[in-house]
C-alpha cells in the first residue's frame, strides 16, 4: 500500500517546520512541464512573449535533489511540477532524500522586472542583456523552499524565482546590475 504524499507531506512539515501540520501543502502545477527547469535552457524558443512586470528572487541549486529529479524526467519526460512533487516526496519517504525542495529561493532582495513567455510556455526574463529562466514560486510548489528567514515555506506566493547552479551565484546578483 502506498502512502498518499499529502500524508507524506505531513510528517515531514510536523518534524521540520514552523507551522509544523498546518503547513499548507504546496503541490506545484499540474499543466506545466518540469523538465525545462531540471535540465535548463539557455535561452527562449522564439518569439517570446512580453507578459508583465513580477517580483523575482535569486535561488540556488540543492544538488542531491536536482539528480533526483533529472533521474526522474529521464525517466518520464512529460512529467509536471506536480507529478515531480509527488515523487520526490515519495523518495523522501523512502529515505533517499531528507527534504524536497529542489531549489533554495533567498527571500531577500527581490527586484521587478518584466516577465516573457517563449513559444513552449517556459517563462525567462533579461538580466544584462541576457536571457534568465524565471520560474513561478506556484508553478514549482513544494520543490522551492525558503532561505534567509526561518521557515523554509515563508514565500511569497506570486513571485518568481531564478535557479542559479550555486549559492555563490545567486548571491552575487543581490545587487541586481
Amino acid at each position: 500500500m502506498t502512502v498518499p504524499i499529502e500524508d507524506i507531506w505531513k510528517k515531514w512539515a510536523v518534524l521540520n517546520l514552523c507551522q509544523g501540520e498546518k503547513a499548507p501543502f504546496r503541490k506545484g502545477s499540474c499543466l506545466k512541464n518540469a523538465a525545462p527547469w531540471v535540465e535548463g535552457r539557455s535561452q527562449p524558443a522564439l518569439p517570446a512573449k512580453m507578459l508583465s512586470t513580477v517580483e523575482v528572487y535569486n535561488a540556488w541549486l540543492n544538488s542531491h535533489n536536482l539528480a533526483m529529479a533529472q533521474a526522474v524526467v529521464k525517466e518520464s519526460p512529460h512529467i509536471t511540477f506536480r507529478g515531480l512533487t509527488a515523487e520526490i516526496l515519495r523518495r523522501m519517504d523512502n529515505g533517499e532524500t531528507s527534504i524536497p525542495y529542489i531549489w533554495w529561493v533567498w527571500v531577500g532582495g527581490a527586484q521587478k522586472r518584466v516577465l516573457y513567455e517563449d513559444l513552449l510556455g517556459t517563462t525567462f526574463i533579461k538580466l544584462n542583456g541576457k536571457w534568465e529562466m524565471a520560474c513561478s514560486i506556484k508553478s514549482a510548489g513544494a520543490l522551492a523552499g525558503a532561505q534567509g528567514i526561518f521557515d523554509f515555506e515563508a514565500l511569497p506566493p506570486n513571485c518568481y524565482f531564478l535557479p542559479w547552479e550555486s549559492e555563490k551565484i545567486a548571491r552575487s546578483y543581490l545587487d541586481w546590475s
